[in-house]
């Protein structure tokens, strides 16, 4: 029953893991990306913070927030189109890292609180839902753009990477979070109900006692 009272706080620290996962695909992780293109000899992985272009060496944009397809595949295809509606969207990929940081502190609400402190955890994990779910859908936005143009235009093969599939399972390990920590609340509730009731159950048998023994013992009470 231990285990199962804090299953919802499990959930918020693997989905926060998980979301930690996502937001250092390329360029800090090179294996780890959002979207690979592949063009021949050349793989171009892309994630929350930058781009690599593979090709015989690693070539890596600055880490930072927002960057351009142009600069990593203005060599495979003529960009003007299609950048002008998903570079700035690729500012929002910091939607990541903030769905990490507010799983962290719902799972540490969660995991010392009680039943008004379950309640403040779940609404973190609510608020790190919806980032995790605008993010993951940012991603197949952005990401769907430039798969769909390349595989089109066969100008090679473009996919979605593993860190894709990770804000998935964080989003729907979040779902599921908020509910298992809601149930949390109500089991402390319900945990501390028999315990008061006992202690009147008690209060009322001593009193009882008291009064139906000899009369010396009810005058000393």
């Amino acid at each position: 029953m231990g285990l199962f009272n804090n299953f919802g706080s499990i959930l918020l620290f693997i989905a926060c893991i998980l979301l930690i996962v996502s937001t250092i695909s390329t360029p800090v992780v090179n294996n780890l990306s959002l979207a690979t293109v592949q063009t021949g000899s050349r793989v171009y992985r892309f994630g929350v913070l930058g781009w690599c272009n593979t090709a015989g060496f690693d070539k890596c944009s600055p880490k930072a927030l927002g960057y351009r397809f142009q600069d990593a595949l203005g060599e495979v295809s003529n960009w003007d189109v299609v950048n002008n509606s998903i570079n700035g969207l690729t500012k929002a990929l910091i939607l990541h890292p903030i769905a990490a940081a507010l799983s962290f502190i719902g799972f540490l609400i969660a995991l010392v609180s009680h039943k008004f402190g379950n309640i403040l955890a779940a609404f973190f994990a609510f608020l790190a839902f919806v980032c995790s779910l605008v993010a993951m859908a940012i991603d197949f936005a952005i990401f769907g753009v430039v798969k769909g143009h390349i595989n089109k235009n066969n100008l090679g093969h473009a996919k979605y990477g593993a860190a894709t599939w990770v804000t998935v399972v964080a989003t729907i390990l979040l779902l599921f979070s908020i509910i298992f920590v809601l149930i949390q609340c109500c089991c402390c509730h319900r945990d501390k109900a028999p315990v008061r009731a006992e202690g009147i159950h008690n209060d009322s048998h001593e009193l009882n006692e008291k009064k139906s023994g000899p009369f010396w013992k009810r005058n000393r009470a």
